[in-house]
């Protein structure tokens, strides 16, 4: 049986003092599923603190990891570090974009590079947003992430004409890559 930490935080006393959750509960979870990839200890806690009164939060440490986690218990969101050991944020998320049942996992990508060349080499292998760790607050992070799930989200048949078409689908027609880097680009200048 595998058990699966809220608070993977690689130090036996840390991870003690919170529940762990078998991954049966996190997938019957009624809380969205978010998929936390980084492999410094301290910014794993603090993205769980963020997150965890809002969403089934599962953590890897470094981005093989989080892909067999992925596979495990599919989230709805990754947020992921750029730079890793094993398999780093890009390769990553580039095996989600090909594996069929993770392709449409929205991604959002972090790092401490604020260079123009990292984030869209992020954006370019398919990031549905970025941050940069150095100006991270809750309050950017808790948005970005109700944005990538509005879009996931099914319309109403009534909305939709009966059509089962959801949001993050037709986002992806009306929203074509070049467009999202020129305003996620604009927004960073």
């Amino acid at each position: 049986m595998t058990v699966t930490s809220r608070f993977d935080l690689s130090d036996d006393s840390a991870t003690a003092m919170h529940p762990h959750l078998l991954s049966s509960e996190i997938a019957a979870s009624p809380h969205p599923r978010v998929l936390v990839v980084d492999d410094d200890p301290l910014f794993r806690t603090l993205l769980v603190g963020m997150l965890k009164q809002t969403y089934a939060v599962t953590t890897a440490t470094d981005g093989k990891d989080g892909y067999y986690k992925a596979l495990e218990n599919p989230p709805e969101i990754a947020i992921v570090d750029v730079q890793m050991p094993v398999w780093d944020g890009l390769r990553l998320l580039k095996s989600l974009r090909e594996h069929p049942s993770l392709s449409k996992t929205g991604v959002v990508m972090l790092t401490s590079d604020a260079s123009r060349e990292t984030v869209l080499a992020a954006i370019k292998a398919g990031a549905d947003d970025y941050i940069i760790k150095t100006s991270l607050s809750r309050h950017e992070l808790t948005q970005k992430l109700a944005v990538i799930l509005q879009r996931r989200t099914p319309l109403p048949a009534a909305q939709t004409g009966g059509a089962t078409e959801s949001r993050y689908a037709a986002a992806i027609v009306d929203d074509s890559t070049e467009k999202r880097m020129q305003e996620m680009m604009d927004a960073w200048e």
